[in-house]
């Protein structure tokens, strides 16, 4: 091999020697009289294969895009390296992963006047889980639980009231991207469950229908690996079931056709902190203002009351 880049450039620097080249008056002659460097020929030199995670601190990188935030070495570009920036219009959260998160919902009841105008206006506590998986093209599926609940004992072990309320769902959804929001609308099955007891009489409601919901992400402030954004939801569910006495002589009368409408809305602010090598992976918590409605015909006319809840809900989960 030697021999032959040995023999091709003593051939080219003969060739380019005698090679007929203009002079200024017009007549031809050897390049090396006119004058011309001869720039003997060089071994060609593949450039070096990238390999490597992406730089620290970089954005990861989004499906159908280039590779944002990304350093070409200078070997590469003839002697000065770039770096790109990071592409906000393709959503760095566009992963397919398992989602799980886990909500505290410290509430208040809020009755409309009637039969249980006169109930207490304590703190009550409710939990959320949801788990679930979305495709990085943002199909997803997830199951859906929560239960709200209030106990009180009056002074001296008088009067006990009981109000207890879950939902659950199996959810199917499309995220969409829009540059750097995030739409979520779905549908699903779902249910609704509700306990009320006064002293030695409860009724129960079970019932199952349909749910249909939306859900929206913004970012409001970008950081290196952290995101703060506008997080809203809401959501409504229509089921059909009966009420039944189970404790005495129950406090809602029996029927076997009723339907419940439970509407679920909620605002505030999701923190978003990425990590992994390609920072495909990211927990988060949300801070919400959230206002639950069970909305029963049968229980407004037997009884001239509704169910509410409003309180604050907070979200931890995990998106991996």
């Amino acid at each position: 091999m030697r021999r032959f880049t040995a023999f091709g450039w003593l051939l080219g620097v003969v060739a380019a020697a005698y090679l007929p080249c203009e002079t200024a008056s017009g007549d031809l002659q050897p390049a090396s009289a006119a004058g011309v460097q001869v720039v003997p020929a060089q071994a060609w030199e593949a450039a070096p294969t990238l390999a490597g995670p992406m730089p620290e601190g970089g954005f990861p990188v989004p499906l159908n895009g280039t590779q944002p935030n990304s350093v070409v070495p200078a070997n590469v570009m003839g002697g000065s390296s770039i770096t790109a920036e990071p592409l906000l219009s393709d959503t760095v959260y566009r992963n397919r992963a398992w989602r799980a998160d886990f909500g505290v919902m410290p509430s208040g009841t809020l009755h409309a006047t009637g039969q249980f105008a006169d109930w207490p206006d304590d703190p009550m506590n409710g939990i959320r889980f949801n788990l679930g998986y979305e495709t990085d093209h943002g199909w997803g599926t997830r199951f859906r639980l929560s239960v709200l609940g209030q106990t009180w004992t009056g002074p001296g072990g008088g009067a006990v009231l009981e109000l207890m309320t879950g939902t659950g769902s199996v959810d199917f959804y499309k995220r969409l991207f829009l540059e750097s929001t995030e739409v979520v609308v779905g549908m699903g099955l779902g249910t609704g469950e509700v306990t009320v007891r006064v002293n030695n009489r409860q009724s129960d409601f079970g019932s199952g229908g349909g749910t249909a919901f939306t859900e929206l992400w913004h970012p409001l402030l970008r950081f290196r690996r952290w995101d703060v954004g506008f997080a809203g939801r809401a959501r409504v569910t229509v089921t059909m079931g009966s009420w039944e006495n189970t404790l005495g002589s129950g406090t809602v009368d029996e029927t076997e056709g009723d339907t419940m409408t439970i509407s679920e809305i909620a605002w505030g602010l999701e923190f978003r902190r990425r990590f992994g090598v390609q920072q495909d992976h990211y927990w988060y918590m949300m801070l919400l203002v959230d206002t639950q409605s069970f909305n029963s015909p049968w229980l407004t006319v037997n009884t001239g009351s509704a169910i509410s809840f409003s309180g604050l809900n907070l979200t931890v989960g995990i998106a991996y």
